[in-house]
């Protein structure tokens, strides 16, 4: 009969060092005998093993396979980590030495130096137990400075749209465009309590025939500086109204308020006939106002069609169990969003640009990207802030061409812009800020010669 040392088989006829390391590690170490239970598996020594018996510990391969086995079986089947507890012990000195003996010989393979390192690399850190939180936070700290894709980041760039691990994509690419193309009646503006799954509170704010948003007497301070006083203003629906002013005359912060970054220190924000005042961004966008930003703000990381694939999520009512599951709503759900990204990025003229990361794009076509994003939120409000901005003349009037066709599409934009020749040849509607205040409004042509208004941008002639 064999005897055994712990449950493991050990044949005394092999002779082999990796035998008898096997029974001096398990039998000086602290693991509860009565906890583990281990088949009866034998360490196999390879054919070599008769020629060189006398040293067969640095040549045979399959010596060191059974040991890391049997030791990392041993580890598996231990409850609640009893095996090895306290400060490294003399067993597990031992085999590190022996380890480290033999890590010079081409015969160990990954597989084997991991499974030593899953048994060995716990102990030998395990007087530093209380210091673990803080390595986890230096780790995680380096990895989000100098790997923020992961240790091995997947390549998004060139691996098409199969890349997105999404189901149910047709095989043509371009087929996904003619299933994006949104439904006019989600554009135009909400008369129902529910839409797109989020429930609206009911209409109670009055407001301006025609108007779809209406802000009143909106001041904001910070501290002692009134960046914005007792503002008015009127977005008709299905109209383009432009807000300009000289710069740090206030319109961001007033763009900000809209969208619920900011929250007024007086005023009320109406739009759709509800009290948006003191609700936050992501309940603002549900309702239908999306934006764009004066400095661009998105996932260079990411693909043109992964960034404006963020924008419908808005939208999505799939939990974290149904994107666990890929319940069958969850991938339907996921494809629509593809085909609605799709189509709008066709619709700025990005199409051919899907799989490229949104960091080599130029200036111009980022710019392009952001509003295709934002479209692809289905807003009935669409908030440009200076989007003309960095774009050359060409660029500048394909973009007017863009503002003209989502109107037509059904669209009403709001939009800061400094360029006189954008803001003149599409605007219906033009308000005028200085200092935080309005000081005119009108059609374009009474604004462009209105004396108030350029001595805003100009300066006043001294007498």
């Amino acid at each position: 009969m064999k005897p055994k040392v712990l449950g493991i088989s050990a044949s005394p006829q092999k002779g082999g060092k990796v035998d008898t390391l096997v029974q001096e590690v398990l039998s000086a170490s602290r693991l509860p005998h009565e906890l583990v239970r281990l088949h009866a598996l034998e360490i196999r020594p390879c054919k070599a093993c008769n020629a060189c018996r006398t040293d067969n510990v640095c040549t045979i391969e399959d010596d060191w396979k059974g040991l890391s086995d049997k030791i990392l079986e041993a580890r598996a089947l231990v409850i609640g980590g009893w095996a090895f507890s306290g400060m490294i012990d003399a067993s597990t000195k031992m085999l590190m030495e022996r380890f480290w003996s033999l890590r010079h010989h081409r015969q160990l393979t990954r597989g084997k130096v991991g499974a030593a390192v899953v048994v060995v690399f716990p102990e030998v850190f395990r007087q530093f137990a209380s210091y673990r939180l803080l390595f986890f936070g230096l780790a995680l700290m380096l990895m989000m400075i100098f790997r923020p894709g992961g240790m091995w980041p997947r390549k998004r760039e060139g691996t098409g749209l199969d890349g997105l691990g999404i189901r149910g994509l047709p095989k043509n690419d371009e087929d996904l465009i003619l299933l994006g193309k949104p439904d006019p009646a989600m554009i135009k503006p909400a008369t129902t309590a529910t839409v797109r799954g989020v429930r609206l509170p009911p209409v109670t704010v009055p407001m301006d025939e025609g108007m779809l948003l209406q802000t009143h007497g909106v001041t904001l301070k910070f501290g002692g500086l009134t960046a914005v006083n007792n503002f008015d203003l009127n977005v008709q629906t299905g109209k383009i109204t432009s807000l300009i002013g000289p710069n740090g005359a206030g319109k961001t912060t007033l763009f900000n308020m809209i969208t619920g970054i900011y929250k007024p220190t007086s005023g009320k924000i109406n739009f759709l006939g509800r009290d948006i005042t003191n609700l936050k961004p992501h309940t603002i966008i549900s309702y239908g106002i999306a934006r764009t930003f004066q400095n661009i703000r998105l996932f260079p990381s990411l693909t043109c069609i992964e960034n404006i694939m963020s924008g419908p999520h808005c939208h999505a009512r799939s939990g974290t169990w149904a994107a666990v599951m890929h319940t069958v709503a969850e991938v339907r759900e996921e494809r629509d969003i593809v085909a609605t990204a799709a189509y709008r990025l066709d619709q700025v003229g990005l199409w051919k640009y899907r799989n490229e990361l949104a960091k080599n794009l130029p200036y111009g076509k980022q710019r392009y990207l952001e509003i295709a994003r934002a479209l692809a939120t289905a807003p009935h409000l669409l908030i440009l802030d200076e989007p003309s901005s960095g774009l050359n003349d060409r660029e500048s009037e394909d973009l007017m061409v863009l503002l003209q066709a989502l109107v037509t599409e059904g669209f009403t934009l709001l939009l800061i812009e400094h360029d006189m020749q954008v803001v003149m040849g599409i605007s219906d509607w033009v308000a005028v800020m200085d200092m935080g205040q309005k000081i005119a409004e009108g059609l374009p042509k009474d604004i462009y010669n209105n004396q108030r208004v350029i001595e805003a941008y100009l300066g006043k002639e001294d007498d």
